[in-house]
């Protein structure tokens, strides 16, 4: 159980800031130390792992590459062999902050692997038999436990890998790529959901299909995907707004102190 930590209460008077714990130079290197978390991103590689247990009708955001919902037409049962979606990133360049999937789950354990990696120039994003090149993956981090022993998953819950550090990886422009997901030593069956709705897409997703070991689903084929999303790290300009916000609050902190002297 994590361990709550109490902070030192400010209070409003008269206008002013009062504080019988926090002086005003511990205030001004907290809201430092705010800005310069802002502005120094992590180095370290790292993948967090949510497990979602409830039905998702939607993503949290729109996803920069993805179906536009985690709707599915239906769940496809993952064994001990790696599930692909091949991807095509569009004009731009995309940096991955974090994957989706839409999944269910039975009670059950498994070790759990993501995998990205470059297809060859000339290998088909839509046709299957493509290298499994898993050696080559962008990720630092490619192994995460997976446990839902504790009660069943609902079709249409949400599994998400949060990418942090050197794992934010950089998508080429133009460029094809397949994200591949496995559960291996497993006491059962995950599921994932795939669709074939040509509307449940995103402008960003110029092509790609679901593939179960370099070959298509079962009743599957070119149009069909895994319900997922993958969303941009957000742009600089975004952390930019974010420090001048800091920067302007430790001005006006600083005028209250001295107003309230």
């Amino acid at each position: 159980m994590a361990k709550e930590i109490d902070m030192p209460r400010i209070f409003m008077c008269n206008g002013g800031i009062m504080s019988n714990i926090m002086t005003p130079n511990i205030l001004k290197l907290t809201l430092l130390g705010a800005i310069l978390a802002a502005a120094i991103p992590a180095t370290r590689g790292d993948v967090l792992v949510t497990m979602g247990d409830t039905v998702a009708s939607a993503w949290d955001s729109a996803p920069t590459i993805g179906t536009a919902t985690p709707a599915f037409d239906t769940m496809f049962a993952i064994g001990g062999t790696q599930l692909e979606q091949t991807i095509t990133v569009g004009a731009s360049p995309v940096t991955i902050d974090k994957i989706e999937f839409a999944y269910g789950a039975p009670k059950m354990t498994a070790d759990l692997s993501l995998y990205i990696w470059e297809m060859g120039e000339s290998e088909d994003p839509t046709l299957p038999g493509f290298v499994d090149n898993r050696a080559a993956t962008l990720l630092s981090t490619n192994s995460y436990a997976f446990d839902s022993s504790a009660a069943v998953i609902p079709d249409g819950s949400i599994l998400s890998f949060d990418l942090t550090g050197s794992d934010e990886i950089t998508l080429s422009a133009n460029v094809s790529y397949v994200v591949c997901m496995m559960f291996s030593n497993r006491t059962n069956n995950a599921r994932v959901g795939s669709t074939t709705a040509a509307s449940n897409a995103t402008s960003a997703y110029l092509g790609g299909t679901l593939f179960y070991n370099e070959a298509y689903i079962s009743g599957g084929g070119v149009g069909s995907d895994s319900a997922f999303a993958i969303y941009a790290v957000p742009e600089p300009a975004t952390y930019a707004l974010g420090m001048a916000f800091a920067a302007g609050l430790l001005v006006t902190m600083r005028r209250r102190l001295r107003r309230g002297r």
